[in-house]
C-alpha cells in the first residue's frame, strides 16, 4: 500500500484499486494533478507537479519529515507498487517488501511527530527528523521464508534469478548452506528443509550446464558431496 499525508496532516493507507501495483492515473488521481516523484531512501515520495504554482496549501508535517517544503496531498508510495512501465525500482530497494517498507516509515513518521512536538515546546532545538526514518526502517525485525522447490523442476526466470542470488551465498557461506540456509540478507533470510539441498543443487547444475557455465557446475558438484 501506499501512505497519504494530507495537508491537515492526517495519515492514511492507500491501495491500488484492482492490482497489487498502481497505474499512473491512479497516482495522479490521488494528489489531483500530475505527479512529481521523487526518491527517499526505499520509498517514492510524489505530490501535484504545480502544488505551488495553483496556491495548495503547504503540507506542513510532510514537509517536517523529508525537510523540503511540499504542498498539497502528498503520497508515499513502496518501490514494489509504482507503475509497470516505470523502470525506477533499484535491485536492492526490491529485496524488501512494501510490507516492511510500510511498517518502517509509519514507525518512523510516529517518532517524527514526536520529534516536531519537541521542537515546537523548545525552539531553536536541532533535532533530525530523518534519523529517525533511517534507523527505524534499519530496525526492521528479520523475516525468515521457507523455500519449496518446483516439483517439475521446471525453471522459469524467476526461479534462475533466485538461483543465482543463491548460488552467490553458498560460495560465500557454505557452511551455513549445508545447514539448510540459501540467502540471508539484512532483513531477510530463505531457509530450506536440508533433504531439499540435494534436489536444489541438481536443479542449479542443469541450469548451468544449459548455459554452459561448467566452473559453476564443478563448484556445485564439490558442495553437493559434502551435503551427502
Amino acid at each position: 500500500m501506499a501512505i497519504k499525508i494530507t495537508t491537515d496532516s492526517i495519515v492514511k493507507p492507500i491501495r491500488p484499486d484492482n492490482s497489487k501495483i498502481f497505474t499512473i492515473d491512479e497516482l495522479n488521481g490521488q494528489v489531483g494533478d500530475w505527479i512529481d516523484p521523487f526518491k527517499v531512501g526505499p520509498v517514492w515520495v510524489m505530490s501535484a507537479e504545480n502544488s505551488k504554482k495553483t496556491n495548495a496549501p503547504k503540507n506542513e508535517l510532510a514537509s517536517f519529515f523529508f525537510e523540503v517544503a511540499l504542498y498539497g496531498d502528498v503520497l508515499i508510495v513502496p518501490p514494489q507498487q509504482l507503475p509497470s512501465d516505470w523502470d525506477l525500482p533499484e535491485d536492492e530497494d526490491m529485496r524488501i517488501s512494501s510490507d516492511m517498507v510500510d511498517s518502517g516509515f509509519l514507525l518512523s513518521l510516529q517518532n517524527a511527530i514526536m520529534v516536531k512536538k519537541i521542537r515546537d515546546a523548545n525552539p531553536g532545538m536541532n533535532v533530525d527528523s530523518m534519523y529517525y526514518f533511517n534507523e527505524k526502517f534499519n530496525e526492521q525485525p528479520k523475516e525468515e521464508y521457507m523455500y519449496d522447490p518446483p516439483t517439475d523442476q521446471n525453471i522459469d526466470s524467476n526461479t534462475a534469478d533466485f538461483f543465482e542470488k543463491v548460488y552467490e551465498f553458498m560460495t560465500k557461506a557454505p557452511a551455513q548452506f549445508k545447514k539448510g540456509i540459501l540467502l540471508e540478507e539484512p532483513q531477510v533470510t530463505i531457509i530450506t528443509q536440508k533433504e531439499n539441498l540435494k534436489k536444489i543443487l541438481t536443479m542449479m547444475k542443469g541450469m548451468y550446464l544449459e548455459s554452459e557455465e561448467y566452473e559453476k557446475c564443478s563448484v556445485i558438484q564439490q558442495v553437493e558431496e559434502h551435503c551427502n
